[in-house]
C-alpha cells in the first residue's frame, strides 16, 4: 500500500526534510550523521549515517549514493546535516543550520532526497508524526525534545501516537494530547 504524498506545503516540507535528512541520509536522518570513517558502525553503503527510518535509507542508497557520498567528503557536510536532523523538520531550525554550514554536496544531496525520497521520509499529512513536527520546536532542549524528534525522525506512526500517550509532550503541546 502506498503512503499519501507529503503535505500541501511539499516544496517547504521537503526542503525540510532534504536539510533535516541531509548528507545525513535520508541518508542519514538519523540521531548523529557522520563522515565516514574506518571502524565506525551504523554507516550506509554510502558512506553516511543511516536514517531512523528505513525506507529513507534504502531510497537513499538507491537514488541519492552518489550526492551522499560527495557530502561524506565535504568538510562541515556530515555536521551541517546533524545541525538538520536536530531540527526535526522544523524549517526556520533547518535554515539556520543552512546558514551556518552552506556546503555545496548538502545543497545537492537535499535536491536529490527532495526529488526522489520525500513521499517516504517525511511524516504524511493526517498524521500523528507530521502533527509533532509542529510541536518539536516548543519542546525547550532536553529528553522530551530529544523523544519528540526521534519520534519525527522515526516517522513510524505507532511511535508517534505511543510519545503522545506518554503526555511528555502535553506541557508543550497540548492540543495534541490523546
Amino acid at each position: 500500500m502506498r503512503r499519501p504524498g507529503p503535505p500541501p506545503l511539499a516544496a517547504s516540507a521537503a526542503l525540510a526534510l532534504a536539510l533535516a535528512a541531509g548528507c545525513s541520509e535520508v541518508i542519514g536522518l538519523g540521531p548523529e550523521p557522520t563522515r565516514a570513517t574506518e571502524g565506525t558502525g551504523n554507516l550506509n553503503r554510502c558512506g553516511l549515517a543511516r536514517h531512523p527510518n528505513e525506507p529513507c535509507t534504502e531510497c537513499a542508497e538507491t537514488s541519492c549514493c552518489a550526492e551522499a557520498r560527495a557530502c561524506a567528503a565535504e568538510e562541515g557536510c556530515a555536521e551541517e546535516a546533524l545541525c538538520a536532523v536536530a531540527c526535526a523538520f522544523d524549517l526556520a531550525c533547518i535554515a539556520g543550520c543552512n546558514a551556518t554550514y552552506q556546503t555545496r554536496a548538502y545543497t545537492a544531496l537535499q535536491g536529490c532526497q527532495v526529488s526522489n525520497c520525500i513521499a517516504l521520509c517525511f511524516p504524511a499529512s493526517g498524521t500523528r508524526c507530521n502533527d509533532l513536527i509542529a510541536c518539536c520546536p516548543k519542546v525547550p532542549p532536553g529528553t522530551a525534545k530529544d523523544i519528540c524528534a526521534s519520534a519525527v525522525n522515526e516517522n513510524n506512526e505507532q511511535g508517534c501516537r505511543d510519545v503522545l500517550a506518554t503526555g511528555v509532550l502535553a506541557p508543550y503541546c497540548p492540543e495534541l494530547t490523546p
